[in-house]
């Protein structure tokens, strides 16, 4: 997925004009996706994507290691969004979705989104976006 169409489909998942699961399924290439959790979003990536998924909360990255396996997918990372074990400039996407609330620093957070973001700005989904 290009920027200018990632960006855009946030704006319609804003506006209520677009899914969460819609603009999920549109992803391509190398997605990070920071605190995964349990897995919520593995069932709307498309199977071409190359998935990195980070959680510091143990717990959920056991639940979350078994829904990646069920899938094909690489076990997740122990990592917060603060310190991602990901190379600079390795991501097509950076997904965070329900997460930033709960990062301890926020502007850290960020930072190391976009430094393992290939090019482009970094997009966050709020809180309250629909299914």
């Amino acid at each position: 997925m290009t920027t200018p169409i990632a960006i855009e489909g946030l704006r319609q998942v804003r506006l209520g004009l677009l899914s969460r699961r819609d603009l999920l399924s549109r992803l391509t290439g190398t997605v990070v996706e920071i605190g995964s959790g349990a897995g919520r979003n593995l069932p709307d990536l498309p199977a071409s994507v190359d998935w990195i998924g980070t959680e510091p909360n143990r717990r959920l990255r056991t639940t979350l290691a078994a829904a990646a396996r069920e899938r094909g997918l690489r076990p997740p990372l122990a990592a917060r969004a603060e310190a991602l074990p990901v190379e600079t400039g390795s991501a097509d996407v950076v997904l965070s979705v329900v997460v930033l609330c709960s990062v301890d620093d926020v502007d850290a957070g960020l930072r190391e989104a976009r430094r393992v973001r290939r090019t482009g700005p970094v997009s966050c989904a709020p809180a309250s976006t629909p299914t």
